[in-house]
């Protein structure tokens, strides 16, 4: 939401417009209504992959790429839409996942960084990260 403060991102605009290193498949369920951000951020998108299944601490981890794409080292299947956007309410980790691609791709950052900078830092939340994997200093704390 700070992004669209900003007046860098729209919530109704198509997200394919300003998605670069990865864009929605087109498959016929968003012929009359595109993917956009207030969807992904409501879980009315229409969007599948409810959910994922995470990886062990020592596992290789895919980066947002290969997540959206759903090829190895991911475990999940590719992020598609499976149903007219903004036709129902269902639960989608992969609205997330473009949405956070969204973000990236908009403010050339990396997730983490950017985060820190929109939200943990004007939070006044110091101890905390979204760095993956996490750092070793980080895995000490209780």
């Amino acid at each position: 939401m700070r992004l669209v403060e900003q007046k860098k991102l729209a919530l109704d605009g198509d997200v394919n417009a300003k998605l670069i290193s990865w864009k929605v498949p087109a498959n016929g369920f968003d012929k009359s209504h595109p993917v956009t951000l207030r969807g992904l951020l409501s879980m009315t998108a229409g969007i599948g992959v409810p959910g994922f299944l995470g990886y062990g601490v020592d596992a290789p981890l895919p980066n947002l790429t290969q997540i959206l794409y759903g090829v190895p080292p991911a475990n999940s299947p590719p992020v598609t839409v499976i149903t007219q956007p903004g036709s129902a309410y269902a639960y989608s980790g992969g609205s997330y996942e473009i949405a956070e691609a969204l973000m990236v791709d908009t403010a050339q950052a990396q997730f983490p960084d950017l985060m820190e900078r929109l939200v943990l830092k004007p939070a006044g939340v110091s101890n905390s990260t979204f760095a993956q994997p996490l750092p070793s200093s980080a895995r000490a704390r209780p």
